[in-house]
């Protein structure tokens, strides 16, 4: 009679536990599925790529009620925001809208997740968000510590020319203008003066890469101010900004001009303000016949190897990053050599 009953205990215990069981069995279909395409099947833990500031949707697929918040690494913590759902009848999906800011100074990686989160259901699903692109080649200069961040303040710059062998190894250069004993290309604290007080101009050459060949499109991004000193007079500065080797600017020229602004020197902590909202972008593009490769490089130049008047601009973060294919349409309007390419495969 005792082991009698000792079955039924034992029995209905098992029964009990595969109830619990199915109370988190997730083959009763339970789902929760997301894409950043609306004509698309969702999934798990997709990526999302941004290249650019805007406002963007997620479509979900979701058969159970869920909650959603955003965390990210990076230091501009609210670069995403989550700006509401609503669901669509005619699809019978939640659109999630967020939206995302433009990224300020050069356009580094960030990531973030978007987490769908139905823990009642011990189902979640996180979707990564990367804006910016991969670096592949450049600097911020760091290496370089002379005289003050602040270029109305201390001891000047350092010569190209006098550089020490390691910094000299970091691969950037600058060129002799005709008749002249140097390039007057200066090494400051944490970034570079092109040209002096003595009217010389100067250029500023981007290393060699040999991974340039895997490229097709190149982002070329560098912050450039132009010299005001305390009493506001300002030096009139172009730069040329020119690709050297193989590649092209996307409109098809080799050569582009750029404005630059002048420091502010009555701005309050001129060593920072004065990086603000002067960053420069071109996209340097592979065609048939002039293809991006080892002998790619970036070369500015202020104004003239000898000016009229000082031309002195600084410069920092210059780097450049590689897009990929599907950032092409929305940055540069695509490639139409390469659109034909993937038709006749």
């Amino acid at each position: 009679m005792a082991k009698q009953n000792l079955f039924i205990l034992t029995a209905l215990l098992a029964l009990t536990a595969l109830v619990g069981c199915e109370e988190k069995d997730w083959s009763r279909g339970e789902y929760l599925l997301a894409s950043d395409k609306a004509d698309e099947k969702g999934t798990y833990n997709p990526q999302v790529n941004i290249a650019e500031g805007g406002t963007y949707s997620l479509y979900v697929d979701a058969n159970v009620e869920y909650t959603m918040k955003f965390e990210t690494a990076s230091t501009v913590k609210d670069w995403l925001t989550l700006e509401g759902k609503r669901h669509d009848a005619a699809t019978g999906k939640d659109i999630i809208t967020f939206t995302v800011k433009d990224q300020e100074g050069a356009p580094f990686r960030r990531t973030g997740t978007i987490s769908l989160m139905a823990p009642e259901k011990y189902l979640n699903n996180f979707v990564q968000v990367n804006q910016g692109f991969a670096s592949r080649s450049g600097s911020n200069f760091s290496f370089l510590q002379y005289g003050s961040a602040n270029p109305l303040e201390g001891l000047g710059g350092r010569l190209i020319s006098l550089w020490t062998e390691a910094q000299a190894d970091e691969g950037w250069s600058s060129t002799k203008g005709p008749g002249l004993d140097e390039a007057y290309c200066y090494g400051r604290n944490g970034f570079i003066q092109l040209g002096d007080d003595a009217s010389h101009g100067a250029d500023l050459i981007s290393p060699y890469n040999s991974n340039f060949y895997r490229d097709t499109v190149l982002l070329v991004y560098f912050d450039a101010v132009a010299y005001a000193d305390k009493d506001g007079v300002k030096d009139d500065v172009t730069l040329t900004v020119e690709v050297t080797g193989g590649g092209e600017f996307s409109d098809g020229s080799k050569v582009k001009t750029v404005k630059v602004p002048n420091l502010d020197p009555n701005a309050e902590e001129l060593a920072k303000s004065m990086w603000t909202n002067v960053g420069n972008r071109f996209y340097v593009v592979s065609k048939p016949g002039n293809m991006l490769s080892s002998s790619t490089r970036i070369r500015v130049m202020d104004g003239e190897y000898t000016n009229a008047s000082p031309s002195r601009v600084f410069i920092d973060n210059f780097y450049l990053f590689t897009i990929n294919r599907e950032h092409w349409d929305n940055l540069i309007g695509g490639l139409a050599w390469v659109d034909q390419l993937e038709k006749d495969k």
